[in-house]
């Protein structure tokens, strides 16, 4: 690949930083890199953020980030929607003396996507997991959900819901999509859960594979799952990320 060609694939894996939503960040830890500590990771704790700056603690890495030296340059990196992303930013100082961070308009994904995901608007149904309760004879007596998809992939979707729910919380999930033929049941569970405008949450849920049960599940609870959810294997998935990666290509040929 020459210098052109990587210059394009970067462009391509960069998300612009007024378009996250930085409010759901506050309270977790990020990651600095300084020059003026080479090599040596800084943590801290987001105590505020707006469009296009966070503050963070000044007492992060025994006191090492409130040895940072105003009107710097350097990188953050943090954990945004289940991935690690890295950006730069310009180091200033509050009135309370924390470090504010302006951070510039691109942020860089650190890892490429292990599936293609098409953005997609479409019904799913879904009904959490009782693990501890669950009757296999009673699926359909479950609080059955219907909401719809952001986006999909072979490895999970990104879905819109009314209610927070826990990351590591076990769903069943039912997707009709025509152009991907997904089983008719699928296991999933929750990564993460950010919430949206007038208390909604947006759930990124990972598809489990018949090939996770046994590091997911106990054998007692393995028995009792309804055994269409194992239908869907590591094969099968990568047979649909190669469907949807062709669609994707495909609705971008046509624009």
């Amino acid at each position: 690949m020459n210098n052109a060609d990587k210059s394009k694939s970067l462009e391509k894996t960069q998300i612009e930083s007024f378009k996250l939503d930085l409010s759901s960040l506050v309270g977790r830890e990020i990651t600095l890199y300084s020059e003026q500590f080479p090599g040596k990771p800084l943590k801290s704790k987001i105590l505020a953020a707006s469009t296009s700056s966070i503050t963070i603690g000044r007492s992060g890495s025994a006191g090492q980030v409130d040895d940072l030296v105003t009107n710097q340059g350097l990188f953050v990196q943090f954990d945004y929607r289940g991935q690690r992303v890295s950006v730069r930013a310009a180091l200033k100082r509050t009135g309370t003396g924390n470090c504010l961070l302006e951070l510039e308009d691109k942020v860089v994904p650190l890892a490429r996507r292990r599936f293609s995901r098409l953005d997609i608007d479409t019904r799913v149904n879904l009904a959490v997991l009782p693990i501890t309760t669950f009757n296999p004879t009673k699926l359909d007596r479950l609080r059955w959900v219907a909401t719809d998809t952001r986006n999909i992939s072979g490895g999970g979707t990104a879905v819109e819901y009314t209610g927070f729910l826990e990351s590591g919380t076990n769903l069943f999930l039912n997707l009709d999509i025509e152009e991907i033929p997904f089983p008719s049941l699928l296991l999933g569970q929750v990564r993460h859960c950010q919430r949206q405008e007038r208390g909604h949450f947006r759930i990124g849920v990972e598809f489990l594979v018949k090939e996770m049960r046994e590091k997911c599940f106990s054998v007692s609870t393995i028995q009792r799952l309804p055994s269409a959810v194992f239908q869907y294997t590591a094969r099968t998935r990568a047979d649909l990320n190669e469907k949807i990666t062709a669609l994707i290509q495909s609705t971008e040929s046509s624009r």
